[in-house]
């Protein structure tokens, strides 16, 4: 009979358990003597999850708390009322030519734009690759096009284009941007954005 010999791999010895069971042979392997890294495994984002009730479908972020909804007879308009505030900016400015959104949420403010502002370019920029895959598959997000790009960002892509946006806003010969900011993202650029 074959007798098995059961190893850890390197990744699972290098996150051991805190309490690591006393070995009842010597390991005569380099990684015996590894040292350990003491960190928690928590994942890098929140779980990305879902519900529906009275036709809306709901996105969440591992918690019962709304991050966004779309009405499943009308997937392109904005269910949400604040969502619905946010794009309070068109009854005074014209559409502008390009529009940038940091965080995609369930894409309201990106399928809206995409599909009422013919003129606009339209970029959302998300940092959970996770959330741009459930806006396409759960909430109608259309792939990209001409008109639309969704980027699975990185924190030096949004600061990129945060600092971008802060220069269009300051310079006073061009006229007003639209510049779209979940409220995440807004409060952890806050600091970076007053300092500018």
């Amino acid at each position: 009979m074959t007798k098995f010999i059961r190893r850890a791999s390197a990744e699972a010895r290098a996150f051991g358990r805190k309490k690591d069971r006393p070995s009842k042979r010597k390991r005569d392997d380099d990684l015996a003597h590894a040292p350990r890294i003491e960190v928690s495994r928590k994942p890098r984002f929140a779980p990305v999850t879902f519900s529906e009730e009275g036709g809306v479908r709901y996105l969440h972020f591992g918690t019962e708390w709304v991050q966004g909804a779309m009405r499943l007879r009308k997937p392109d308009h904005i269910e949400l009322e604040y969502v619905q505030q946010m794009m309070a900016w068109l009854l005074f400015l014209e559409t502008p030519a390009r529009i940038v959104q940091l965080g995609l949420g369930a894409a309201a403010l990106t399928k809206f734009c995409h599909r009422f502002l013919k003129r606009a370019k339209v970029e959302a920029v998300e940092l959970n690759p996770a959330v741009v895959i459930a806006a396409r598959a759960m909430f109608g997000l259309p792939y990209d096009d001409a008109r639309l790009t969704v980027t699975p960002g990185t924190l030096s892509t949004t600061a990129r284009i945060t600092a971008a946006s802060a220069r269009c806003r300051s310079t006073s010969t061009m006229r007003p941007r639209a510049v779209l900011c979940s409220t995440a993202c807004h409060s952890s650029r806050r600091p970076r954005l007053s300092r500018a």
